[in-house]
């Protein structure tokens, strides 16, 4: 027999029943992991005293958070209300255009009239898409709506700068190259003085237009002054009014709102509870995940153990490993023999036979396969004690074959001169305790040696 590599086959069957052979340890280990998850959670749960929230602390929470953030938004609207209606007095108070009486509204204008050189015109290509001279007006009407500067009127009358500027107005009239200037006061004093100063400071701009825009010449036409109906700065304080009132009515309403509000009375709802005590269920719950635990961790040494371990696990591994005749297979012995495992025996099928009957089944075996008169030698891996009690059993029942037992021939150098003067030999293994490889190295000894093995004798 060459040495090479043995590959085994896994019987499942076996494999199953080994493990509910060993039901008692399962069962055990089951039971040590269901004690020790539910005695951890037991121990490591929080028995301290607490204090109950009652369905009425609950609601009074609930409308305590309802009470604060509609007094919130409440606040928020009031001071939102308060600083529009501050600016909004403020600027009635303080501007000048608030102080116009639009039935007798003071006004100053000036026509300014612009006009561009015939030798400039000449130089304007005919594709051009707008007059030039527009462009020119629409830098003026710019100019005096946002860059003239009013900061020193302003200081005198001590107001902002912008409730000046919002005096004066500028409409470019591109027909007529003309851009006219309109300022409005509460007297005639102010209108003319913002006017003076709005010609001043853009006839003083003229140079800066003439080198960014085009040469031209700017005159100043038509100065007026005069007292007028204003119908629509009328309408515009009208508006700003009712604007006013109705800021001032928003927040009478909110203040109103706000005061109405009335906070939840704070009350102890906090109820003395005892220990907290672990409920059955829980611990019943912990209780099972450890049994399942247990159980699992103990099938899965005793499967490591039956996979690793490399020892024969059924009388027909030899055979189908090695190719050995099996002569016979006695009754596994167990230690323990309950109804249970009984059960677990006759499922696997286990057969119920005496040793008496199963050793004349393997020396009717012997005798048929030796021819007479040979010397057949029992060896194996097993110990002395198993093959002694073989050769005994067997001696009486073989016919015209001489029988002899000795150890194993590639441990014991004493038995080596046994197994030269046999003619065949016959291999004496036991379940769960032989080893595969020291099974296939006293086969191969027995190759090397010329030894026919007559078959194999399983325990």
């Amino acid at each position: 027999m060459d040495n090479q590599e043995i590959e085994r086959e896994i019987d499942i069957k076996d494999a199953v029943f080994y493990l509910l052979y060993h039901w008692r340890s399962i069962l055990v280990g089951a039971l040590i992991g269901l004690i020790l998850l539910a005695g951890y959670k037991y121990i490591s749960f929080d028995t301290t005293p607490v204090s109950e929230a009652s369905e009425e602390q609950k609601s009074y929470e609930k409308e305590l958070k309802v009470y604060k953030l509609t007094k919130d938004s409440y606040d928020t609207q009031a001071a939102s209300y308060e600083k529009q209606i501050k600016q909004m007095q403020d600027y009635i108070e303080t501007s000048p255009l608030m102080k116009i009486d639009p039935m007798q509204e003071h006004y100053a204008s000036a026509e300014l009239y612009v006009e561009i050189p015939v030798d400039d015109m000449a130089q304007i290509p005919e594709s051009a898409n707008m007059d030039i001279t527009d462009q020119v007006l629409g830098a003026y009407q710019n100019f005096i709506c946002k860059g003239v500067d009013l900061s020193g009127i302003a200081k005198d009358n001590d107001v902002k700068e912008s409730r000046i500027q919002e005096l004066v107005s500028a409409a470019a009239d591109y027909d007529s190259n003309m851009v006219n200037v309109e300022v409005v006061a509460p007297d005639e004093k102010l209108a003319e003085d913002i006017l003076k100063e709005v010609l001043k400071q853009t006839q003083g701009q003229s140079d800066t237009i003439v080198a960014d825009v085009r040469a031209h010449e700017l005159t100043v036409i038509n100065r007026t002054t005069g007292v007028r109906c204003d119908n629509s700065l009328r309408e515009s304080n009208n508006n700003l009014y009712s604007q006013l009132e109705t800021l001032q009515s928003s927040l009478t309403s909110t203040m109103t709102n706000m005061e109405s509000l009335t906070e939840p009375e704070e009350q102890d709802f906090s109820v003395s509870a005892g220990p907290i005590v672990i409920s059955k269920k829980t611990l019943l719950k912990f209780g099972l995940i450890g049994f399942v635990a247990g159980a699992f961790v103990m099938c899965g040494i005793y499967a490591c153990a039956y996979l690793f371990a490399g020892v024969v696990a059924t009388e027909e591994e030899l055979k189908d490993t090695f190719g050995c005749f099996l002569l016979g297979a006695f009754a596994p012995v167990y230690k323990k023999q309950g109804a249970l495992d009984r059960l677990f025996y006759r499922m696997a099928g286990v057969e119920k036979r005496t040793d008496d009957v199963i050793a004349g089944r393997i020396a009717q075996n012997i005798s048929s396969l030796a021819d007479k008169g040979q010397k057949v030698l029992l060896t194996g891996t097993v110990s002395d004690e198993i093959l002694n009690a073989a050769l005994d059993i067997l001696k009486d029942k073989v016919q015209d074959v001489s029988l002899s037992a000795s150890g194993c021939f590639t441990e014991d150098a004493s038995a080596i001169g046994m197994i030269r003067e046999a003619d065949q030999i016959v291999v004496v293994e036991k379940r769960r305790t032989s080893r595969f490889a020291e099974v296939q190295k006293l086969l191969e000894t027995a190759s090397t040696m010329d030894k026919p093995v007559l078959g194999y004798i399983m325990y």
